[in-house]
């Protein structure tokens, strides 16, 4: 028989369940003792070929030329990924009424792999863009209070023109120091008596009671009046002032947003333009964006606030 595609991977392959198979959908294959024909694709039809297709033939003698080193592994191989759909030539070999239904199946298929090839390009841009934006320590989400208005994005967002007055804002060094500095809710009974000992008119017998009993910060922050008598805290005066001390503290903690002191609608113009431009870089979109376009009567404070943040040469990317 003859090939109709000298380079067809599938002109002989075997396995360990069966003997040789030749043809990718089986034109010949042996299967125990018994050898199978059912010419389809691979090998071109010969009128001279003795055996019927879909049957079955008893081996009663087979005679082996070579033994070469199996090519089968039972490790799943991983597929090489498929760019574009498989050209198939119609089929003529048969009836009208057959060929029709033949191609029109090969047709639904093509249609098929075309979604299925639309779908795997599809995640693969998900993957992308997924293993970009949660990629990295959770440190390097960075909380903004920018005159009140809360924005967060990415350190290396921040950081995307280094020699920019932003990004020395954001230095790495900076930000791992402000992300190890902890919260109230977190300090041990060693932290509380620590502050303790650092506010003026706390007596020493307070500050011994607190020790005495392993107060935490959480447990300090659920502390009020009455709870801070129960710690022996007899004066007034010496109440309230803990109680100021105590809410400072909860705010403090509470209020971990870097504070910009620069207009919103100006900064957040830059920090989608950084976040664009972020996003070009890693290839995550085709073409350069433009630049921000700007309220007119807006213009004259952008351009303040980004030759504060971006001085000199720093600012290529919000130029033309």
């Amino acid at each position: 028989m003859k090939l109709m595609n000298a380079n067809d991977e599938h002109a002989v392959w075997n396995g360990p369940i069966y003997g040789p198979w030749f043809g990718g959908e089986g034109d010949l294959w042996v299967e125990g003792s018994t050898v199978y024909s059912y010419l389809v694709g691979t090998y071109e039809h010969h009128s001279s070929w003795p055996l019927v297709d879909d049957s079955g033939y008893t081996i009663k003698e087979m005679e082996i030329f070579q033994v070469t080193p199996g090519i089968y592994t039972t490790k799943k191989q991983k597929p090489t990924p498929k760019t574009q759909i498989s050209k198939v030539d119609p089929v003529d070999n048969f009836s009208n009424e057959v060929n029709a239904a033949i191609n029109g199946k090969w047709a639904s298929l093509q249609l098929a792999e075309a979604e299925l090839l639309s779908l795997e390009a599809k995640f693969k841009d998900e993957q992308t863009f997924v293993s970009f934006f949660a990629s990295g320590h959770p440190r390097d989400v960075v909380p903004l209070n920018v005159c009140g208005t809360i924005m967060t994005t990415r350190l290396p967002t921040l950081q995307l023109c280094k020699e920019s007055a932003l990004a020395c804002k954001f230095s790495k060094e900076e930000q791992e120091e402000y992300a190890e500095r902890r919260s109230i809710q977190e300090w041990d009974h060693e932290d509380v008596v620590a502050w303790l000992n650092q506010l003026e008119g706390i007596s020493e017998s307070v500050v011994n009671e607190f020790e005495d009993n392993q107060v935490t910060g959480r447990e300090l922050l659920a502390l009020g009046a009455e709870g801070l008598k129960d710690f022996g805290v007899a004066k007034k005066g010496t109440i309230y002032l803990l109680l100021d001390e105590i809410k400072k503290l909860e705010k403090a903690s509470g209020d971990r947003a870097t504070l910009i002191e620069h207009s919103p609608y100006c900064f957040g113009k830059i920090l989608d333009h950084l976040r664009l431009e972020a996003s070009f870089t890693k290839g995550l979109v085709k073409s350069k964006h433009g630049l921000p376009m700007i309220r007119d009567c807006e213009k004259g404070r952008y351009q303040t606030v980004l030759d504060h943040l971006f001085p000199g040469g720093s600012s290529k990317i919000f130029q033309d």
